[in-house]
C-alpha cells in the first residue's frame, strides 16, 4: 500500500536520503502562512525548493526538530529561494546554538558543507501560536538530542515529535533514537512519557509517515518496546568481548530483511550505525567511556 503523502492541510514530502524511498520525510503544513516541519538533506534541497514552489505555498516558518544533517540540510537553499526576511527559523535555544555551527554538530556523521544560520527565532517550551486557523504548541523533548523540539497542531490533532521516538520504516523496520553524540537515556523516556500523554489522533514520524488511530495510539508505546529490545540486543552483544564487530553484526541481524539488507553497502551502513549506538550509550552512560 502506498505510503499517504497528505492528511488534512498537511503534506508530506520524502526526501529519498540515501537513494531509498520512505526513510525520510519533510512536512508542510498549508495555508496563508504555511509552516515547513524539518529542511531534509542537502542532496535533497532542489528537489523539496522545486516541491515548495509548485505548491505555490512558500513557507513562512521552519520548524526545526534538531540540527542533525537530515533535518536541516535544504534550510540555507529555502531560505536563499523564498528570502532570509520572509521565513523564520524556530529552534530551541540549544538548536538555534547548533544552527550556527551545524558541521560541528554533524561531523560524527560524516556530515558536512552544511551552511550556518545566525537568525532564528528561538521558542520556549509550552510555547503557544496561533496561525490562520493552526493551533501550534512546541515542547522541548531532549533525549535524542539535547536540542530536540516537538510540535503539537491542535486543530488536526497531529503531532511531530521529530526523531524523539526513533524511526519506524516501510512497516516493519525500527532505528533507534540513541545513535547520537548526546543521546540521554533518562531524558528520553521523560520526554518520551510527556509526548504520549498529548494522546495525539496523529503523529507525523519524520522515519517516516503518518500514523493515524489507533496506529498512532500504539506507535510511542511501541517504540519504547522496539527501543528495549535493540538496547538488549546491542549491549549483550557489546558484553561478550566489548568488540565493535559483534555490535555490527547485531545490527545486521536486526536490519536483517530490511531495505537496509539491499543495499550495496549494507555492511558499511551496519557498521557505521553500530558506532553511532554505541556512541549514544556512552553519552547516556550505559557503557564505559571510549575504549
Amino acid at each position: 500500500m502506498p505510503v499517504q503523502t497528505q492528511r488534512q492541510n498537511i503534506r508530506l514530502f520524502d526526501v529519498q536520503m540515501m537513494g531509498l524511498p520512505e526513510f525520510t520525510g519533510v512536512y508542510l503544513l498549508q495555508g496563508p502562512s504555511s509552516v515547513l516541519v524539518d529542511a531534509g538533506t542537502l542532496a535533497s534541497a532542489d528537489a523539496l525548493v522545486d516541491w515548495l514552489r509548485d505548491l505555490g505555498t512558500p513557507p513562512r516558518y521552519v520548524v526545526i526538530t534538531h540540527a542533525h544533517h537530515d533535518h536541516i540540510g535544504a534550510l540555507d537553499a529555502i531560505l536563499r529561494a523564498f528570502g532570509r526576511d520572509e521565513v523564520q527559523v524556530l529552534a530551541t535555544p540549544e538548536g538555534a546554538r547548533r544552527l550556527r555551527d551545524p558541521d560541528g554538530v554533524n561531523r560524527v556523521y560524516g556530515a558536512e558543507g552544511l551552511a550556518a544560520v545566525d537568525h532564528v527565532r528561538v521558542v520556549e517550551d509550552g510555547e503557544e501560536l496561533e496561525l490562520d486557523g493552526m493551533q501550534l504548541t512546541f515542547f522541548h523533548t531532549p533525549g535524542h538530542s539535547a536540542d530536540s523540539l516537538a510540535m503539537y497542531e491542535r486543530v488536526s490533532d497531529t503531532l511531530f515529535p521529530g526523531d524523539l521516538p526513533g524511526d519506524f520504516l516501510w512497516g516493519t523496520t525500527f532505528l533507534p533514537p540513541n545513535a547520537a553524540a548526546d543521546f540521554d537515556e533518562h531524558a528520553f523516556r521523560q520526554s518520551m512519557d510527556r509526548m504520549m500523554g498529548i494522546d495525539a489522533g496523529c503523529i507525523a514520524l519524520p522515519h517516516f509517515g503518518f500514523f493515524e488511530g489507533e496506529a498512532a495510539r500504539r506507535l510511542l508505546p511501541a517504540q519504547l518496546r522496539r527501543y528495549e529490545q535493540w538496547r538488549d540486543a546491542l549491549l549483550g552483544a557489546h558484553a561478550q568481548r566489548r568488540d565493535q564487530a559483534d555490535v555490527s553484526a547485531a545490527v545486521r541481524t536486526l536490519l536483517g530483511g530490511s531495505r537496509f539488507a539491499s543495499m550495496p553497502a549494507f555492511e558499511q551502513v551496519a557498521d557505521a550505525f553500530a558506532a553511532w549506538c554505541m556512541m549514544g550509550y556512552r553519552s547516556a552512560g550505559l557503557v564505559a567511556g571510549a575504549e
